[in-house]
């Protein structure tokens, strides 16, 4: 089943008449039809028009508006009174290599201002002949061609909406469809009515239970104990169904603590991470102020260094200028004047000896005093020849400096590999928060509370149960007997055991076939999910269609705690795992036959990895898929995902008047468009 066009007119935001024509494959190729718009302008719409047209409202595996929310109302204060409009969503669509064509119209009048439906709700099937044009159906013919093209049951399959897209798999709404989707598949759902239609002897409406009412006691005392008898079993079939009840939401809590305590469990691993994280910060710090410390040595000494190659560069000039001072004149280095001067004013030589006026010793100092330097420039030519000695160790700072420069080096390294397990930490106890939330030790509380008082509640049934079982027990014999007394009890004995054998092998049918669908399922979407979700998961699917998706590598059970993203990936991977169960398993479904998708997805919470795998991986290998989506999570990953094969391209948006437009994009420009677009929006 390929679709080839929608019409809606009238239908929601859809105002008069919008056509959306759609890609067919080719080759496997240009498969895919994008709808673009933003929230709330159309796209869900579009999804409910589909099943509309196909099954209406009266399905019990659809979730539509009501009726009178189904047409636009804006056309009441534009038609007179009594004026008549119309409702209508039209679907061309080819199966088997012919080419079909589904309407679903509703008149409405307007009568005070408001519009109100005139007449049934009418559904036509068209089919092209190749001599005859199109010939319609009959009106009951019609339904039941679209049964057995594409069954209701399979509507949540191949029309799959975001907002499934977004629950849980552990909520039991989930298990629900996902129930009523594989007895689609398998069409025995009627079965399962059958079997409800037999029930049991305790249940007074069902077939045994009507047969067991024919059992007619042959005395007013006998009655009496068979009345007894039989109200004994009306009771254990209520105690039988509270205690099933109940016994659901034990199991629910029960599920619910052990998850609370597996999440407990991941989110006080957290806490050895926050150590993990703060020994990593500190020794961050530690070698962040090493390297400080280092820095300072190494500027100082480089400082040292730098000096010291100058003085180098000039000591042989420097040397020379000193030689020249000492040839003209004795000279000596560390003699000044004011040393001199001191000696002449005291009248004694540092030796000792006196140095009197006009003595040749004062003579002596005062010729030496004219080539000797003042106080100042002794100091520091003294200084200079200090740093001319220092200098020669300039070789050996380089070496210093080669050290300190290497341990700068492991210091930098220390402080990186440091800072990249402090951020590798911290994004992991950040993911570990947002799947898990915070501890929440008063929730366990609470669920070990409620689990006592359901428990208790369960104890007193139970007990109740026993008590009624007791009396069933105690009148199995006058009842045997009863049915024992005469022909007619007999006869009827005879029929309820034949209806119980005939309930086992509808039971044992039922559950055989079911089985094997849910063993397939499973096979299916572990096959599909290996390639996209990171991890070793394996699935289970019980009787009641509850599923347990388990981490493989630690054994933990994480259905309830999959990320928004992982239950994205999850969920297309079991739209691509029904698909091909139902070609596998329905009658109704042909192998061969290429069936296509309208898909109402949210993909922005998956990140860049998983969104190119789920692209390449889940919505390519689609027969034919309409692939609606809002222009942020059109990101590079997604859209080099699927863009080659992208056939037809359309934009929705909505007029002044809050009507939906639909204007097709061009496929060679349609890169250029979505990226200029987003510019434009985030602005």
């Amino acid at each position: 089943m390929i679709f080839n066009e929608i019409e809606l007119q009238n239908f929601r935001q859809y105002k008069s008449s919008v056509k959306i024509p759609f890609s067919t494959p080719n080759n496997d190729k240009e498969n895919i039809t994008l709808v673009i718009a933003a929230n709330g302008v159309g796209k869900t719409t579009l999804l409910q028009a589909f099943r509309y047209c196909f099954y209406g409202q009266k399905s019990a595996f659809l979730d539509l508006p009501n009726r009178d929310e189904l047409v636009n109302n804006m056309i009441s204060s534009e038609i007179k009174e009594l004026d008549n409009c119309e409702m209508k969503v039209s679907i061309s669509f080819t199966h088997k290599n012919k080419k079909y064509l589904a309407i679903r119209r509703q008149k409405f009048i307007k009568r005070n201002g408001k519009l109100h439906r005139s007449g049934e709700e009418v559904f036509t099937l068209s089919g092209l002949t190749e001599y005859e044009g199109w010939k319609e159906f009959g009106s009951s013919d019609a339904q039941e061609k679209i049964q057995s093209i594409l069954p209701d049951g399979l509507s949540q399959v191949f029309m799959f909406d975001g907002e499934r897209m977004q629950r849980n798999f552990a909520d039991k709404k989930f298990g629900e469809e996902l129930r009523e989707s594989i007895l689609g598949i398998l069409d025995i759902k009627k079965f399962d009515k059958l079997y409800d239609i037999i029930g049991s002897e305790n249940r007074v409406n069902s077939v045994l239970g009507m047969l067991n009412k024919k059992i007619i006691a042959p005395t007013e005392k006998d009655q009496k104990v068979l009345d007894d008898y039989n109200r004994y079993l009306k009771s254990q079939k209520s105690l039988q169904d509270e205690i099933e009840k109940i016994q659901d939401e034990l199991d629910k809590v029960n599920k619910q603590l052990e998850d609370t305590k597996a999440i407990q469990a991941k989110l006080e691993e957290n806490t050895k991470r926050i150590a993990d994280r703060d020994k990593e910060d500190a020794n961050h710090n530690k070698a962040k102020e090493n390297l400080e410390k280092l820095s300072q040595d190494y500027l100082g000494k480089a400082r040292v260094a730098l000096t010291s190659r100058l003085l180098l560069e000039v000591k042989e000039k420097y040397q020379d200028y000193i030689s020249q001072g000492h040839t003209h004149e004795l000279f000596y280095d560390n003699l000044h004047i004011n040393t001199i001067e001191d000696i002449i004013e005291k009248g004694i030589c540092v030796c000792g000896r006196p140095v009197s006026s006009h003595s040749e010793e004062e003579k002596r100092l005062i010729e030496l005093k004219a080539v000797s330097l003042p106080i100042e420039s002794a100091q520091n030519l003294n200084l200079i020849a200090q740093k001319f000695k220092k200098s020669v160790e300039y070789q050996e700072i380089l070496l210093e400096l080669k050290d300190i420069k290497s341990k700068m080096s492991e210091e930098k390294l220390n402080m990186q590999n440091h800072r990249d397990k402090s951020n590798s930490l911290t994004k992991e106890i950040a993911r570990t928060e947002e799947k898990y939330g915070n501890l929440d030790y008063k929730r366990y509380e609470s669920l070990q509370n409620s689990k006592m008082e359901i428990v208790g509640r369960l104890s007193q049934k139970k007990r109740d149960l026993e008590l009624v079982d007791g009396g069933i027990e105690k009148g199995k014999t006058v009842r045997e007997r009863i049915e024992l007394s005469n022909a007619g009890n007999r006869k009827v004995r005879d029929v309820i055991n034949l209806v119980h054998e005939i309930k086992n092998e509808i039971f044992n049918f039922r559950r055989e076939k079911d089985s094997n669908a849910r063993d397939i399922l499973g096979e299916n979407f572990d096959s599909i999910i290996k390639k996209t979700l990171q991890g070793n998961y394996s699935t289970i699917i019980d009787e009641k269609y509850k599923i347990q998706i388990t981490n493989m590598d630690t054994g933990v059970d994480e259905t309830s705690v999959l990320s928004t993203g992982q239950n994205i990936i999850v969920s297309l991977a079991f739209v691509n795992a029904l698909i091909a169960t139902a070609k596998e398993l329905s009658k109704t479904i042909d192998t061969n036959e290429k069936y296509g998708v309208i898909m109402d997805a949210a993909l922005s919470n998956l990140d860049e990895s998983h969104i190119y795998r789920v692209s390449k991986t889940n919505i390519n290998s689609l027969d034919q898929l309409i692939f609606m989506s809002f222009k942020k999570q059109l990101r590079d990953e997604m859209y080099n995902g699927i863009k080659s094969n992208i056939g037809k391209a359309y934009l929705l948006t909505k007029n002044k008047k809050g009507f939906i437009e639909k204007t097709e994009l061009a496929i060679n420009q349609l890169d250029t468009f979505i990226h200029e677009y987003e510019e434009e929006e985030n602005e």
